[in-house]
């Protein structure tokens, strides 16, 4: 697998990111079957979807969630106003469930946002990642699969992984419950997250400071693409909460 960074200038509020990713594509050698990651906060800061924290009223909650985990009263707000779901936090970051995902501060980050801002996910992640699929389709002829992707965390491990928030264009689970392993007993629950995966291989060199790289292109993955819209292809990637580790531990 190969996996190609591509750097861009400064991308601002309101220039269309797909534009962007298309003048760059063009330069490049795209082949049916690669994948193209977009970072989410790029996406959203290409739509607009930053907020003036001096201009957000905190209140009482997130005025204790501030304090307990120190944080701008403003910033709290902003996180509990676009999370599904407040779970706790630690210094300097709340734990959140938006989308069925357990994320940092429901998407939102101050890093990478002009000082006095946040950033948020776009508004409707599957919705663009079929936009940005089918504008590739459209304008190079070639079918490729799409995610956009987010800084996550594994419990209980040291540092930020990729995850992938939509998924359009390949099926992000590969299931390899009834095949055989190595002394041929039979797979039981092994399924393989590959959007995740390639995610992280995707924030591995794009980075998450100055590197002004917000596209990464992923070839020979062999992910087998599909049609299923977005998102149907999303929902595969998160569990009920009866089957989850994690979210099943939650009160």
């Amino acid at each position: 697998m190969r996996v190609i960074p591509i750097r861009t200038p400064l991308i601002k509020p309101g220039e269309d990111v797909i534009d962007v990713l298309l003048v760059h594509l063009k330069h490049m050698r795209v082949h049916n079957g690669d994948v193209v990651s977009i970072s989410s906060k790029v996406a959203g800061l290409a739509e607009g979807r930053i907020v003036k924290l001096h201009s957000i009223l905190p209140r009482s909650h997130a005025r204790l969630m501030a304090r307990t985990y120190h944080l701008l009263p403003s910033f709290a707000q902003v996180v509990i106003d676009h999370a599904d779901r407040v779970i706790g936090g630690v210094p300097g970051t709340l734990i959140t469930l938006k989308n069925g995902i357990i994320v940092p501060n429901a998407g939102a980050d101050q890093s990478n946002a002009p000082p006095g801002f946040a950033i948020l996910w776009p508004k409707s992640p599957e919705v663009l990642a079929e936009k940005i699929r089918k504008a590739i389709r459209k304008e190079l002829h070639r079918n490729i699969g799409v995610i956009i992707t987010d800084s996550g965390f594994i419990p209980g491990r040291r540092g930020t992984v990729g995850i992938a928030i939509s998924v359009a264009g390949f099926d992000p689970v590969r299931d390899e419950r009834g095949k055989p392993d190595l002394f041929r007993r039979k797979m039981r629950l092994t399924r393989v997250n590959v959007a995740d995966s390639l995610a992280t291989a995707a924030q591995v060199v794009s980075g998450e400071r100055n590197e002004c790289i917000p596209f990464v292109l992923i070839k020979e993955s062999y992910v087998p693409l599909t049609s299923i819209p977005a998102k149907k292809l999303t929902r595969r990637l998160i569990m009920r909460r009866s089957q989850d580790l994690f979210k099943h531990h939650l009160t």
